[in-house]
């Protein structure tokens, strides 16, 4: 949605159209990859969320085909923070207090839009520090 919504911008600057092609899949894995393995004649670019589309975030998954190294961001085009919420009676108010919890109490449940999406990786990175 972000890339139809600066393509005719872009179109304006550049004079020339702008094609924009949907590549779902892998949290921008699929999309990554298409623009780390495109000819570099300047005619393929990506828009992706910086960080899903960082191939090392995906080792807690699998191997991904190509590594940051085959990208370079040239521009930051929008900046979505990630937030970690609890309900506002919930006994914690700080995430220090949050995080001493969960190591008192294994097995907490929390909820994410799914494998491989920002919050789960958050989250796999707090139980990576843990340990």
């Amino acid at each position: 949605m972000g890339a139809r919504t600066i393509a005719p911008f872009l179109e304006e600057i550049l004079k020339q159209p702008i094609v924009v092609e949907n590549k779902p899949g892998g949290m921008n894995l699929v999309g990554g990859n298409i623009v780390a393995t495109a000819v570099p004649d300047g005619y393929t670019l990506g828009y992706l969320s910086v960080v899903p589309a960082i191939p090392e975030t995906f080792s807690y998954f699998q191997k991904p085909p190509y590594t940051s190294k085959d990208l370079t961001p040239i521009c930051p085009i929008t900046n979505v923070s990630g937030v970690l919420i609890v309900k506002t009676d919930s006994p914690w108010k700080t995430l220090k207090e949050f995080v001493e919890h969960a190591r008192k109490n294994p097995g907490m449940k929390v909820g994410t839009r799914g494998p491989g999406s920002m919050p789960q990786l958050m989250l796999l990175e707090f139980k990576r520090l843990k340990t």
